[in-house]
């Protein structure tokens, strides 16, 4: 787990970690990094299953190697300047597109598992939802507050275990497939 969470320590396009492929939890948020985000994110972190860069200056597409994330429960990339269209790879996020379910006995041992203890805050409705202790098993993409444009993907209909989509405050259009629902 690397969380740098609102440290602001890093500043400016880029900084080097070590080699961390088994890196699970990736937090930088509220930090002041800025220029698009690293493509090599993708593929030095394969294990990634919450990467949240929320609040930073990031600009610049979402095309940073996405669609080798496939391990994702949580994308934060909110409250950035991040610009372009929502990109069709988002299919190949697989720990998002495939439902789970869990049983009580297995809830139990993912919860009792927690090393990380943080805590995921979505905006619904004008409300904060925090989830803390159920955090394993959240599944949220968040994009609000960018620069988004253009329509919401096909692939968008294909990630089943989402709970939470927010693309609030952009500049998305068009239609929403009527797919989305079907489970």
């Amino acid at each position: 787990m690397a969380s740098f969470k609102q440290e602001q320590v890093f500043r400016g396009t880029s900084f080097i970690f070590p080699k961390m492929s088994s890196l699970e939890i990736l937090d930088l948020s509220y930090n002041k990094l800025s220029g698009d985000i690293p493509a090599w994110i993708g593929t030095a972190f394969s294990s990634l299953k919450v990467l949240k860069l929320r609040s930073n200056a990031y600009s610049g597409g979402l095309l940073f190697g996405i669609s080798k994330l496939t391990s994702l429960h949580i994308l934060d990339l909110a409250e950035n300047n991040l610009s372009g269209s929502i990109p069709s790879a988002l299919d190949d996020l697989r720990a998002m597109a495939q439902k789970r379910n869990i049983s009580k006995y297995q809830y139990e041992m993912i919860v009792s598992s927690i090393f990380y203890q943080d805590n995921l805050i979505v905006k619904e409705k004008g409300q904060d939802l925090e989830y803390a202790e159920y955090l394993p098993l959240v599944v949220s993409l968040d994009l609000s507050d960018n620069n988004i444009n253009g329509g919401l993907p096909k692939e968008t209909t294909k990630l089943q275990a989402l709970m939470f989509l927010n693309l609030s405050r952009n500049h998305i259009n068009g239609s929403i497939s009527q797919d989305i629902s079907i489970s």
